[in-house]
């Protein structure tokens, strides 16, 4: 569709939605993707999938306008249910050990961490700046708060993150010839490591560690 026709879309999804016809407004959204910002879109898709009790499909796609850029109250309290109807907080607990320690790193909001690494920066400059002493043991102590602040940013742009769409069988190998080891709940949030072809392993949660098709995952 042409983007002149962008505020008919619009206006036709909005009047969708408001008559509580969710199977329409999906097929429009889905149809006319490109009018609107990818943010947006993700938004409206993932909101709508709530409505029409898909939470799963739903929290894929509020996350990733989370990660596009859109923050507002309204993502959050929909993300959150999206998380509660998944039962996220439950299936995706992980131990102390070093795995488990990591697997919490990757879940820490990107503003949260940039905001320490901020903050950090801020104070060590101010005190460099101030006692003009590059080598005190205070300087030492905040790059080392520094470097564990700013941690959480490089590893979570080191992992390949997904959300599953579906309840998700995965396999001890990949293909379809070794047998099952567990069912992935839909709508958790893994960590993924080696790829062999169409099939990715989960390496977190630990409990769903095995190997699953890429088109069961939605990428973050």
């Amino acid at each position: 569709m042409n983007k002149i026709n962008n505020q008919d879309v619009i206006k036709s999804f909005e009047q969708h939605y408001l008559k509580e016809d969710f199977a329409k407004a999906l097929e429009l959204l889905q149809k006319h993707q490109t009018n609107f910002a990818p943010e947006v879109w993700h938004y409206n898709l993932g909101t709508l999938y709530l409505k029409l009790n898909d939470p799963a499909l739903g929290r894929f796609h509020l996350e990733k306008a989370l990660q596009l850029g859109k923050s507002d109250a309204a993502l959050y309290k929909n993300l959150q249910t999206a998380k509660t109807l998944v039962r996220a907080e439950l299936y995706e607990k992980s131990g102390w050990d070093w795995d488990g320690v990591l697997y919490k790193v990757q879940a820490l909001p990107t503003e949260l961490c940039v905001t320490f690494v901020l903050v950090f920066a801020l104070i060590f400059l101010w005190l460099n700046r101030k006692f003009q002493n590059w080598f005190s043991p205070k300087n030492f102590i905040l790059i080392i708060c520094l470097l564990f602040a700013a941690f959480p940013l490089f590893y979570k742009g080191a992992q390949d993150v997904a959300i599953t769409k579906s309840d998700v069988s995965n396999r001890e190998g990949p293909s379809e010839v070794f047998a099952e080891t567990s069912l992935v709940p839909g709508g958790i949030k893994v960590i993924l490591g080696k790829r062999d072809g169409e099939w990715l392993y989960i390496k977190m949660p630990r409990r769903y560690a095995g190997w699953v098709k890429a088109e069961q995952l939605g990428f973050l």
